[in-house]
């Protein structure tokens, strides 16, 4: 279920940079 896994990781984004370590996306930064 990657639909689930991205929406939590685009939400927990915002909560925790750990999507930043597993997604290295320039959307923090």
């Amino acid at each position: 279920m990657p639909s689930v896994s991205s929406k939590v990781l685009t939400r927990n984004n915002q909560v925790k940079p750990v999507t930043k370590v597993k997604l290295p996306q320039p959307r923090r930064n």
